[in-house]
């Protein structure tokens, strides 16, 4: 199956959902609605370094690549985005949102800021694997299957016991509205 989905939860009333079935199909509730990105534009961040890497020539995954990649997606660690981001810049993050037909997507200043819709997640995460050059596919995948357990709740919890392959990423974080919760999901 290949279905994505993106819930971005509560965050002081407001919530968006959003599912593209294995047809493509986009549906959802709020499917537009913007939302500061939390961890979960990280994963972004890993396709958007993967694509700058094949532009180099590059064919595999270096130790010094993997040193921030595997903590940032594996731990949600920031100060791995930081250093991503400071590679790939807001261009890398824009032309994988373009490049996944994302219409929504914006980011401003650092990829803390970022903002996503519903939609624009579903679609990014099914497109994910045609995103991603060929000879890094497996490796994404294997980041987003084997994030921390105590980060695998929600979708991915749900999803494995009903015998699914996920490929995952979630983010939550304190805002001026409240506490806001993101979780994206290939299944």
């Amino acid at each position: 199956i290949a279905r994505a989905e993106s819930y971005l939860g509560r965050q002081a009333g407001r919530t968006a959902f959003a599912v593209v079935d294995s047809e493509g199909r986009l549906s959802g509730v709020h499917l537009h609605r913007t939302f500061v990105t939390g961890s979960v534009v990280k994963a972004m961040l890993l396709v958007a370094y993967l694509r700058r890497l094949d532009a180099m020539g590059q064919h595999q995954i270096d130790s010094y690549s993997a040193s921030f990649l595997y903590p940032m997606i594996h731990v949600s660690d920031n100060n791995a985005a930081t250093q991503t981001w400071s590679i790939v810049g807001d261009s890398g993050l824009y032309s994988v949102a373009r490049a996944a037909g994302m219409t929504d997507f914006s980011i401003s200043g650092i990829w803390a800021n970022a903002q996503i819709s519903a939609a624009d997640q579903a679609k990014f995460f099914f497109e994910m694997d045609s995103l991603i050059p060929r000879e890094f596919v497996g490796y994404a995948r294997f980041l987003l299957s084997t994030i921390a357990a105590y980060e695998s709740w929600g979708i991915p919890a749900v999803a494995r016991g009903l015998g699914y392959n996920v490929f995952f990423k979630a983010g939550w974080r304190s805002t001026g509205l409240g506490q806001l919760v993101h979780q994206i999901a290939r299944l």
